[in-house]
C-alpha cells in the first residue's frame, strides 16, 4: 500500500505531510463514475425524480503510489518537530471527475467533528461540467503538538464529497471517507535511534550520489558531486550538498536525473520504524523518494523553492521474523536549467 507525507516547512524549515506536504505523493481522486466504484453505506441521493435505484452516482477513490495503483484511503505522516506554522497547514491534493451526464457544483466539508485541535472548513470547488476534470487542493489546519510522548500519535479526520442540482441547494449524492494523520516526534524518548546524520562531523555519513548530469558544455555527462556544505544547514554548521555543479562553473544542464542513495537497516525487534529528513532545493516539484527500486513517494502539491522541508516515511520492518530489514532509500530529482542542486540536513531514523 502506498503513503503519503505531508511537506511541513520547517521553523526556517518547512514540512513535507508518506507522504502530506505541509508547507504532503500521489493525487486523491474523486470520481462521479458509479461503474468503478463500491457503494458505501454513507452514500446517499436526495434526486427528487429518483426510482429508488440502489446504485448511487457519486464515490471517492485514492488513486494510489504508481506503479501498483490501489484505492485505499491516504495515510499521512508529519513530523512536528521545528514545524511551522502553527497550527500546521495540512494541503491534500484532490481530483474531481464528472463522468454523469449532468453538470454538478461540488463541495468538500467534514463529515463528523475532527479531533481536538483540527479545523475543518467547507470548501465549495464549484460547477463541474459533465466529462470536465477540476484539480484543486484542500487545506486543513491542526495545532502543532508541543511533545508526544508516544512518539506517535494518529488522528483520522472523516470528510465528505457532495454533488448539488443547483449553487449548494439541493443534494444530488455524497460519500464521505477518512484521511488518516500520524504526527511523529522524533524528540520523544519512547524512539530508539537507529540513525541519524546532521554531517557535523565534515563527512557524508554513509550517503552516496547517483544518477547523470547533462551538461551542454563538454565533457557532456558526467556524474553529480555530494559534498559537504556551509551554504545551508539544519544542524549547525553542515549540510550535503548534490548536485550538477563543476569546477569551471559551466554548469549549464540540459535536464538531469539525480539522487541521493543510503542503505538503512531496522532490527526484527522493532514494530514500526521511521525515515524523516530535511530538504531544501530551487525545485522539489519533481522529488521522489525510492525504497528498494520502487517509487514510494512523490509530493502531490509543490513545495515552495529554496525552503527547507521536513519529510516522515514509514519504513520496512520484519518484526516476528529472524530477519533484519533493510531498505535502499534514494531522494531522486530531475532538474534543469544551472547551479542545480540540493541540500540534505537532520536525517534520522527512529524505532520501537
Amino acid at each position: 500500500m502506498g503513503f503519503r507525507t505531508s511537506f511541513c516547512k520547517l521553523a526556517s524549515k518547512q514540512i513535507i505531510a508518506g507522504i502530506s506536504i505541509l508547507v504532503l505523493s500521489v493525487s486523491l481522486a474523486f470520481y462521479a463514475a458509479p461503474s468503478l466504484f463500491r457503494q458505501t453505506p454513507s452514500s446517499s441521493s436526495t434526486n427528487p425524480s429518483s426510482t429508488g435505484s440502489p446504485r448511487h452516482h457519486f464515490s471517492v477513490r485514492w488513486m494510489g503510489f504508481s506503479p501498483n495503483y490501489n484505492n485505499s484511503y491516504p495515510d499521512y505522516y508529519v513530523a512536528v518537530n521545528d514545524a511551522e506554522p502553527n497550527p500546521l497547514v495540512l494541503q491534500i491534493a484532490l481530483q474531481i471527475k464528472n463522468q454523469e451526464n449532468s453538470s454538478y457544483y461540488f463541495r468538500i466539508e467534514q463529515y463528523s467533528a475532527p479531533p481536538s485541535g483540527w479545523t475543518v472548513d467547507p470548501l465549495d470547488i464549484g460547477l463541474i461540467n459533465v466529462d470536465q476534470t477540476k484539480d484543486f487542493t484542500y487545506t486543513v489546519l491542526r495545532s502543532r503538538p508541543t511533545s508526544i510522548p508516544s512518539g506517535i500519535i494518529t488522528e483520522p479526520i472523516n470528510l465528505v464529497v457532495k454533488a448539488f442540482y443547483d449553487i449548494y441547494g439541493t443534494l444530488y449524492s455524497q460519500d464521505n471517507f477518512n484521511v488518516t494523520y500520524h504526527f511523529l516526534d522524533v524528540s520523544a524518548s519512547s524512539w530508539a535511534f537507529l540513525d541519524h546524520d546532521n554531517f557535523d562531523d565534515g563527512s557524508v555519513q554513509g550517503w552516496s550520489a547517483g544518477g547523470i548530469c547533462h551538461y551542454y558544455y563538454a565533457p557532456g555527462d558526467a556524474p553529480p558531486s555530494l559534498v559537504i556544505s556551509t551554504d545551508y544547514y539544519r544542524s549547525f554548521p553542515y549540510s550535503t550538498q548534490l548536485g550538477c555543479i563543476r569546477a569551471d562553473n559551466a554548469n549549464r544542464i540540459n535536464g538531469a536525473t539525480i539522487f541521493y542513495e543510503k542503505n538503512f537497516t531496522v532490527p526484527a525487534i522493532y514494530h514500526e520504524a521511521y525515515l524523516v529528513y530535511s530538504l531544501r532545493s530551487p525545485d522539489l516539484s519533481t522529488e521522489a523518494v525510492y525504497f528498494d527500486g520502487l517509487k514510494s513517494f512523490e509530493p502531490d502539491v509543490s513545495p515552495i523553492p529554496n525552503n527547507w522541508y521536513q519529510v516522515a516515511i514509514p519504513l520496512k520492518v520484519s518484526h516476528g521474523t529472524f530477519a533484519v530489514s533493510m531498505t535502499a532509500v534514494r531522494i531522486q530529482f530531475e532538474v534543469s536549467g544551472s547551479n542545480v542542486s540540493a541540500y540534505l540536513d537532520d536525517v534520522f531514523v527512529v524505532a520501537k
